[in-house]
């Protein structure tokens, strides 16, 4: 091997995967901490990153799937349990064969790869199981104390014209995926595609707590649009 960059991140690579091995070790022995959790969380972030510089798709998708697995967790949005730190311990036994088979190859095996699909497809299942439950909540938390004030008063002044003129008036609330950039989606365009938009609203989701760990790529904004042509 030639290439001093792979090199390192092989090395690097290896240090992370055995620090991650030993915080899953203080998490069964002292439960679920919120230190560790950030900590492990921390490590698959700068891991998923680093694979990103080669030509690893399968290892970084692995490590992203993994790495939003940490973050509900250090969210307290799922509960830290011996059946998650078996996959989460699965999921990294196949990013260190990845590597021994990048030293080895220069690249990962496809059985390799097709076991890295599997299991990352495992967690987004879970992932969006998650997903579903919190927007089903979200979504009823809207419709039924949605705050109207938080539009301007001559949109609603517009919105009961509408209405009394006989047109729907469509209240959206757009809430992205958090890969959707990964799946080569844009929520912006989506939302400027819509058709008749008398109002819109752009806002965060979730609090960014530590700047430097945040994923540019995860998109956490959510859209309030008003409609006067979705039926």
């Amino acid at each position: 091997m030639k290439n001093p960059l792979l090199e390192q991140f092989i090395v690097e690579s290896r240090d992370y995967i055995q620090k991650i091995g030993e915080i899953l070790i203080k998490l069964e022995e002292k439960g679920e901490s919120i230190t560790l959790l950030n900590e492990l969380f921390r490590l698959v972030h700068t891991l998923k990153g680093n694979s990103g510089l080669f030509d690893f798709p399968m290892m970084t998708k692995l490590l992203h799937a993994s790495e939003d697995l940490m973050n509900l967790l250090r969210e307290g949005k799922l509960k830290y349990s011996s059946e998650i730190a078996d996959l989460f311990l699965e999921s990294m036994d196949i990013v260190s064969q990845m590597i021994d088979e990048v030293e080895i190859y220069g690249e990962p095996q496809l059985s390799t790869n097709e076991m890295a699909k599997e299991k990352t497809l495992l967690i987004r299942e879970i992932l969006s199981e998650k997903k579903t439950t919190e927007q089903t909540r979200e979504e009823n938390q809207i419709s039924e104390s949605f705050d109207y004030s938080v539009i301007p008063e001559e949109i609603r002044i517009k919105m009961l014209r509408e209405i009394f003129e006989g047109k729907s008036v469509t209240l959206i609330n757009y809430c992205p995926e958090k890969e959707c950039f990964y799946k080569g989606e844009d929520p912006l365009l989506l939302v400027k595609s819509t058709p008749e938009i008398i109002w819109g609203k752009a806002y965060l989701r979730e609090k960014v707590e530590d700047i430097e760990a945040f994923d540019i790529y995860s998109c956490i904004m959510n859209f309030l649009i008003i409609s006067t042509k979705i039926p």
